[in-house]
């Protein structure tokens, strides 16, 4: 009696491993790539501009991370008011703080200034 459907299955199962061995091998030459390019991503670093004026903070903030890397937001310390003119205001605080290190992603970070009037800081 001859078994010649067995030896059929017993050819698919060696080309299933075969296979299964691949996919294991190519998956482990992937990883470290994967991980390679996730320590490789793209940083700015935050600049220090607490006391400086605002126009003077806005411009350290585009240079460290150009202007479509960021969306800057004001947190107008005493009177609620709008900030226009960047010359009227001084920084009081900010974050990130000085020296962070920022990652670039698809969506702009976002840099916010605690500003006061010039000699309003407390």
């Amino acid at each position: 009696m001859e078994f010649t459907g067995f030896k059929r299955q017993v050819g698919s199962v060696a080309v299933a491993a075969a296979s299964f061995a691949m996919l294991v091998t190519a998956a482990g030459f992937a990883a470290p790539i994967a991980a390679a390019e996730e320590s490789d991503a793209e940083t700015w670093t935050m600049p220090d501009t607490e006391s400086n004026m605002l126009e003077n903070a806005v411009a350290a903030t585009y240079e460290a991370a150009g202007t479509e890397n960021v969306e800057i937001e004001f947190a107008v310390s005493g009177v609620n008011q709008v900030v226009y003119n960047y010359a009227n205001w001084r920084v009081c605080g900010q974050s990130p703080s000085a020296d962070e290190e920022v990652e670039v992603t698809a969506e702009p970070a976002t840099v916010e200034f605690e500003v006061a009037r010039p000699g309003g800081c407390e």
